[in-house]
């Protein structure tokens, strides 16, 4: 076994976590900042901003602790469980899943 090869693959792993966990958190820390700026007119805005993106976090976040959590171990739940936990990681994103 490639030792290299490991640590490389586990790099682009991490990387791409980030990656997903990087846009719904700094949707965060926009939706803080717009509401700092209580003059602006734009409370509903960053309320709702900040409710997506902490919405989007958190269904990333359940789909990342079952995928990687368990370690070879059974999923719990069937399908369906799995299927939701996907299509909330796809909400409001450009791309969908067709599951039958």
């Amino acid at each position: 076994m490639d030792t290299g090869l490991d640590i490389r693959t586990a790099q682009a792993l991490c990387a791409r976590l980030l990656h997903d966990l990087a846009g719904p958190i700094g949707g965060v820390h926009t939706g803080a900042e717009l509401l700092e700026d209580l003059d602006s007119g734009l409370e509903a805005d960053a309320t709702r901003l900040i409710a997506d993106s902490a919405r989007q976090a958190m269904a990333r976040l359940r789909l990342l602790r079952i995928a990687y959590g368990l370690a070879g171990e059974t999923v719990p739940g069937d399908a369906t469980e799995a299927r939701a936990l996907v299509e909330a990681w796809l909400a409001g994103s450009r791309v969908g899943i067709d599951w039958p």
